[in-house]
């Protein structure tokens, strides 16, 4: 599959996006308020603000990309011409960060096009000495480099199947980490990812830094609902009867009615499989088993129609 193919699939677009919203919405969270509720007045907040906002400011500094991150924060500044209306900002910033990713790498399998004409790797050092710094991996073995290329591809594709089967993207982060060493793409793609974040944390932690409001940081983040999530009416009664009737859900069949949920046209199709499993984790008196046990299950339709079914049957009855 080509660069051009891969990213027409959307992929990139997806990926950066689930990222971003996994770190933000499942990740930080909670260790942003464990750390704040330790402190014992607004004072150590402010001061535990101003030391986040530093750390912050050098993981921006040390993933690089300075164009992007002074135009993304210029972005917030309403009296720029670069100004961007918050609820256009992050899909701008989202579609730029893909532009982005798209410029910097020629291929996903860079080292295996650049040596498929010298397959002697008696010349590898010659190979390495004449190869671009900036498109070099940061484990340098052609061997090594070109398979993990090959299955990186493949790991790709098969989240592309998924997708058009399910239209739904469903992203093993823990996989792909694995290829940062030795992949280039990933390494650019995975850096881009975090700085998204990154930036975003800043933003974040500024707003409550000049905050004088009195409630306290870990009450002031907004916390949304599952009941917020489900686009009907009569959610708060869909939560309700979905408590009772699925009593201890959790892994693969949490993620059957993640999909039940979503072909019933009560959540969206992209952008909800962290926020669903975050919501369901603090609403929820049991234990769901981790995020990677819930969207790690892909969905068979042999073994697992039967349930989506029924649950699909189960959710009707309760929006009728």
């Amino acid at each position: 599959m080509t660069k051009e193919q891969i990213f027409q699939s959307g992929f990139v677009r997806a990926f950066i996006d689930e990222y971003v919203n996994f770190k933000t919405f499942n990740v930080y969270p909670d260790k942003d308020r464990l750390l704040f509720i330790l402190c014992d007045n607004d004072s150590e907040k402010n001061d535990l603000i101003k030391i986040q906002i530093k750390e912050t400011k050098a993981r921006i500094v040390e993933l690089g990309f300075e164009e992007l991150s002074y135009g993304y924060l210029l972005s917030f500044f309403e009296k720029n011409p670069n100004y961007i209306e918050d609820k256009e900002r992050y899909k701008y910033w989202l579609e730029r960060f893909v532009d982005e990713f798209d410029d910097l790498i020629y291929s996903f399998d860079e080292i295996d096009c650049a040596f498929s004409n010298n397959k002697d790797l008696a010349y590898e050092d010659d190979f390495w000495g004449n190869y671009p710094n900036s498109k070099k991996p940061l484990l340098k073995n052609i061997e090594v480099n070109i398979s993990k290329e090959r299955n990186l591809i493949k790991l790709i594709i098969s989240n592309i199947k998924t997708y058009e089967e399910e239209k739904l993207w469903d992203f093993d982060f823990e996989d792909y980490l694995k290829y940062v060493d030795t992949c280039k793409s990933m390494e650019v793609l995975f850096n881009l990812c975090e700085l998204l974040v990154q930036l975003g944390r800043l933003k974040m932690f500024q707003y409550y830094l000049l905050d004088k409001r009195e409630a306290s940081f870990h009450e002031t983040i907004p916390t949304t609902k599952l009941k917020d999530l489900i686009t009907h009416i009569e959610s708060e009664k869909i939560v309700r009867e979905i408590k009772i009737q699925y009593k201890n859900i959790k892994g693969k069949r949490l993620k059957l009615l993640l999909i039940a949920l979503q072909q019933n046209n009560l959540l969206p199709k992209e952008r909800i499989a962290q926020k669903f499993h975050d919501c369901c984790k603090k609403e929820f008196n049991w234990n769901i088993a981790s995020y990677n046990a819930m969207n790690g299950h892909q969905y068979n339709k042999y073994s697992d129609n039967e349930e989506l079914e029924s649950m699909k049957e189960y959710i009707r009855s309760l929006i009728k």
